[in-house]
């Protein structure tokens, strides 16, 4: 497939700007031929930069406080042409010194509004969530908040061709009159700020609930002069835009229209119909719609490098349904995007040129015991992991409320129980087969193939002896009903240079279960059940209300397995073996050159957290200032804050400066979706930033001395009875080689 250019520079003003930044000069940008009115800009000195004096005058434009004509909107933009403003809420005082009724940023010095305002003295300190404040929320907000970009192809609904379409940022919970009464007051705001081209103007909602609300406005919206245009407008006359340019190789992944992006990787080419807001690392997105240049999504592909494209015909696309699902080359530039099927050889070279380099995973099958925490011998990460290793170290380090206490299953019993199955062979041959790496489909039948072999296989009557003996040796008369969670502890995660996370699986078991027939869990206690039975009634209503949201099967279902099945420790200390063989974890060894044979399992084995109130992720140290900055996201009860069930669900990120004699600094910068008010009361909070600090210190001087500077990754539980528990802790690995963390 290749799609080209049908104008020369007519078509798309990407081109155009693409040209400007080549050769720095505006004046040699291609306008579009058409009859508008380019006023003069104010005069530029006013809004200089003065940290860059020396540059041209284009380089030191800070800002504009009106767009009197398209060559002023060009030369704020980026390529792409977005241009994000400022513009002040009727009735509120503005922050000086942006007191104009609008403000227009370079994006060529500035792509976010965060990043452009701590550029003023006045705004220095701003957090984020001040920032959030004064630009998204009703009751504080002082600014209108968005992005302004043409469209020279694009009809306007009041006729002629041409829009300059504006975004607004906004919570949709107050409905569509609070958003009819808002995009008045904007609408208005912006035309005043852009006088000559105002006629131009159309209002873009670009998120669903906008869009849905908008839609139902549209009417009324039109007999007060406020045009709207829609994203599947804005590809008319488009072709294609590229905001990204590279080569990629990778696995085809087409979502269907409607459906959202959900599981994905780094060998992943992804079409879909818009861009997903968390979207992480992949080999390379292609869109129907077309995107924001300016979004944060678009940004964070162009730093790592990712090819990134729009093309409103990708779905319509012979080639795209033949190849979905296979290898391909994706290569998108300034001519267009090209697709076509790959073989293994030239995807492997490929790879391999741009491959990081991770260390030759280490393993003892030899050491067969089952170690506690505070018992491992040193270096213990080459029989049972690197997670069972530091889970030792948080034992030696914290006091006992703090800690996890339980042990480890060494990879030798994983080993064993392959080779006593006759599994290794099968093992072999998927690790070195071609089409292992070319065709997703296939890859995925043959390891779900490989983990049910893993998982139906007998265990050895001397693991599950020794198992249960550490388990009555902990616990005692309470081993029986304790429900025990078994974790991933393999050779290739939580290393210096890869973490692994979320490519292993965790499993709960319970020794009672082993004992009954199939039926509700010996561990099952009444809390828990009543816990479970009244979701459960919320999220039916939830689907019969909200059949749209396709991701409730999925809860439902396991919330139903929960109240009746039984958890035998066997069923869960397989079900973890086999998740060495998951699709996302065969996929990421394969980038990393890992050899799938070199990779052994070990589980790390503790009591499962039941009905905790938080569960939350750590990044210590992210910065080497005197004071340095830790980031905390956390999310009510056990919802994962990495790859949440519930994909609307936003957590709560909160951060804060390691002082002197504590934490300072500390601000929640984003709420939970699902609680009211912050997940960690004030006292909590600062006892969990002195844990950190504690477990950052130590593990700085005795676990990775080698690391500087050290950012640790750590896993935290709340309980239900208001425990803070840090239930793991790993370096932050810093991806050089992708453009970022």
């Amino acid at each position: 497939m290749r799609v080209r250019m049908k104008e020369k520079v007519l078509g798309l003003i990407s081109v155009a700007l693409l040209a400007w930044a080549c050769n720095g000069d505006p004046e040699r940008a291609h306008e579009p031929d058409i009859d508008l009115e380019l006023g003069d800009s104010e005069d530029l000195d006013q809004h200089l930069d003065s940290d860059d004096a020396d540059g041209g005058e284009e380089e030191k434009i800070l800002y504009l406080n009106n767009l009197n004509g398209l060559s002023d909107l060009w030369r704020l933009g980026v390529a792409g042409g977005a241009v994000k403003y400022l513009a002040a809420v009727d009735g509120r005082s503005q922050w000086p010194p942006l007191t104009a009724a609008c403000t227009f940023q370079n994006m060529n010095l500035h792509v976010w509004h965060f990043t452009f305002l701590r550029t003023f003295e006045a705004y220095a300190d701003l957090t984020f969530e001040a920032y959030t404040d004064l630009v998204l929320r009703d009751p504080s907000r002082i600014w209108w908040a968005g992005d302004v970009r043409f469209w020279s192809q694009v009809p306007h609904p009041r006729g002629g061709i041409g829009v300059i379409a504006y975004s607004v940022y906004g919570e949709s919970e107050g409905g569509p009159e609070a958003l009819f009464a808002h995009l008045l007051e904007v609408d208005a705001r912006l035309k005043s700020c852009m006088p000559n081209i105002s006629h131009l103007l159309a209002f873009l909602p670009t998120e669903p609930p906008q869009q849905e609300q908008t839609l139902a406005l549209q009417d009324r919206l039109a007999d007060q002069g406020v045009a709207v245009v829609y994203p599947r407008d804005l590809a008319q006359g488009v072709p294609f835009e590229v905001y990204s340019e590279g080569i990629a190789y990778g696995t085809l992944q087409v979502i269907p229209l409607g459906e959202r992006l959900r599981d994905y990787g780094l060998r992943d080419v992804v079409v879909t119909q818009s861009a997903p807001n968390d979207i992480g690392i992949v080999a390379a997105l292609v869109t129907a719609e077309l995107q924001n240049p300016a979004s944060h999504v678009n940004l964070r592909l162009v730093e790592k490098g990712i090819p990134n494209a729009a093309l409103p015909s990708i779905y319509s696309q012979t080639v795209v349904q033949t190849l979905a699902g296979q290898l391909v080359r994706l290569q998108a530039d300034e001519n267009g995007v090209e697709m076509r099927a790959a073989d293994y050889a030239e995807a492997a070279a490929f790879w391999e040129s741009r491959r990081p380099v991770v260390p030759t995973p280490r393993y003892d099958l030899e050491v067969r015991e089952l170690y506690p925490f505070g018992e491992m011998p040193e270096d213990a990460a080459r029989f049972c992991g690197a997670k069972a290793e530091n889970l030792g170290h948080l034992y030696r380090i914290l006091e006992p409320e703090h800690r996890q206490d339980g042990f480890c299953i060494p990879f030798a019993w994983y080993h064993q129980h392959i080779v006593q199955n006759g599994i290794v062979p099968m093992i072999t041959r998927l690790a070195n087969e071609p089409r292992m790496h070319s065709d997703a489909a296939y890859r995925r039948s043959m390891l779900k193939d490989l983990r049910n072999r893993i998982r139906q296989a007998p265990v050895d009557p001397t693991l599950r002896q020794a198992i249960v003996a550490a388990l009555q040796a902990r616990y005692g008369a309470e081993a029986t009903h304790t429900k025990m969670r078994f974790r991933s502890s393999t050779n290739v995660e939580d290393l210096v240079a890869l973490t692994g996370a979320g490519l292993y699986d965790s499993r709960s078991g319970c020794l009672g279960d082993d004992l009954q027939m199939p039926g509700p869990s010996r561990c099952l206690d009444g809390n828990e059940e009543e816990h479970l039975r009244e979701t459960l009634a919320l999220r039916l209503i939830e689907r019969e209300n909200h059949p749209e949201r396709y991701w409730l099967d999925e809860i439902i279902n396991d919330i139903e397995r929960d109240l009746e099945r039984s958890r035998p420790i066997e069923d869960a200390l397989r079900a973890v073996w086999a998740s060495l063989w998951n699709d996302r974890a065969f996929v990421e060894r394969s980038y990393y050159g890992i050899a799938h044979t070199d990779a052994f399992m070990g589980l790390a084995v503790h009591p499962a957290f039941v009905l905790e109130e938080v569960n939350a992720v750590a990044i210590t140290e992210l910065d080497e200032s005197a004071q340095p900055l830790y980031r905390v996201v956390s999310q009510h009860g056990a919802e994962s804050v990495v790859r949440p069930a519930d994909p609307t669900a936003v957590a709560e990120v909160m951060t804060f400066r390691r002082g002197a004699e504590g934490p300072v600094e500390m601000n929640v910068q984003i709420n939970s979706s699902l609680v009211e008010g912050n997940l960690w009361r004030e006292d909590e909070a600062v006892a969990l930033a002195r844990l950190l600090f504690t477990i950052q210190d130590a593990f700085a001087a005795e676990v990775y001395p080698e690391l500087r500077p050290l950012s640790l990754d750590v896993e935290i539980k709340g309980t239900r009875d208001r425990h803070i528990v840090l239930k793991q802790a790993r370096p932050y690995v810093r991806d050089v080689s992708l453009g970022g963390p």
